[in-house]
Order: C-alpha cells, then sequence, then structure tokens
C-alpha cells in the first residue's frame, strides 16, 4: 500500500464515520422529540382518565341517588 493509498483510505474512513455521526446524532434528535411528544401524550391521558373516572364516580353517585328515590317511593307507596 503506497502512503497516498494509505492516506486515501483513511480520508476516507474519516468521512464515513462523520457522515455516520451526522445520522446518528439525527437519528438521536428525532428519536428525543418523539419520546417529549409521547410523554406529554401520557399525562394528556392520564389527565383525560382522571376526568372520566370522576365522571364515572358521579354518574354511580346520581345512579345510588336515583334508586334510593325509587325504594322510598316505592316505600311510600305500600304505606
Amino acid at each position: 500500500m503506497t502512503a497516498k493509498s494509505g492516506i486515501e483510505t483513511e480520508e476516507s474512513l474519516l468521512y464515513e464515520s462523520a457522515a455516520r455521526e451526522t445520522s446518528l446524532n439525527s437519528q438521536i434528535l428525532d428519536l428525543e422529540a418523539d419520546a417529549k411528544h409521547l410523554r406529554l401524550e401520557l399525562e394528556r391521558f392520564k389527565s383525560e382518565r382522571e376526568q372520566l373516572l370522576q365522571q364515572v364516580t358521579m354518574l354511580l353517585r346520581l345512579f345510588l341517588i336515583v334508586q334510593l328515590l325509587l325504594l322510598s317511593m316505592f316505600i311510600q307507596k305500600d304505606e
């Protein structure tokens, strides 16, 4: 191997390495952006879930109140 071809090979390897590093850095930035987006989505879903649970709790309470009222009406009717 001549000195010139050795230098060309080294330069080629350095170029390939730099290109690979640039590509990997770009992928890292994309993945970090995706992770941030997913964290925000998760927080939104958690908040929505909490709101839905509160609504279900309220509906169950209302259902129980209606049942008690109906039972009260039924008992009064029989008296």
